[in-house]
């Protein structure tokens, strides 16, 4: 038995072969991506004048930048995580 090849049957193999290339790279991808999640950032707010660093209640501007730096709790001011956002309460000083 001799199997004829014609050109609609070979460019209908090729189009099933680039819809299922096409379709496990979309699945590929997505799975690579499922589990990226992007780091969220802390707010840390400083209410001080002063550069101190001390336990007085307040969080000054060195305390912030200490907190953003070390990702923990310095006096009042927050503890960072991954890349902070420090921002002055100008109304509060």
């Amino acid at each position: 038995m001799k199997m004829h090849i014609t050109t609609d049957n070979m460019f209908s193999v090729i189009g099933r072969r680039r819809t299922l290339m096409t379709l496990f790279l979309g699945l590929a991808i997505l799975a690579l991506s499922w589990g990226y999640r992007p780091a969220s950032a802390a707010s840390i707010v400083v209410n001080a004048t002063a550069d101190k660093w001390n336990s007085d209640g307040d969080c000054s501007l060195h305390e912030a930048l200490a907190a953003a730096n070390s990702d923990a709790a310095v006096d009042t001011c927050n503890p960072g995580s991954g890349d902070d956002i420090i921002s002055i309460d100008v109304l509060n000083l």
